[in-house]
């Protein structure tokens, strides 16, 4: 999704994983790792953009 940001625009997205059988049981614990990854990974990438964007 696409919307206005104070220095630009800011876009976030949604994902949906479905796991084979086998794998099910392993979803909430991969989930709850990829979250924590997620964000602080694109934290830190929103902040090197951030600082590469001068505010006119």
């Amino acid at each position: 999704m696409f919307e206005s940001g104070s220095f630009g625009t800011k876009i976030t997205w949604t994902w949906i994983a479905t796991p084979r059988a086998a794998a099910r049981w392993l979803m909430p614990a991969f989930a709850r790792l990829w979250t924590g990854y997620a964000n602080k990974t694109l934290g830190h990438l929103e902040k090197i953009l951030a600082a590469k964007v001068s505010p006119s």
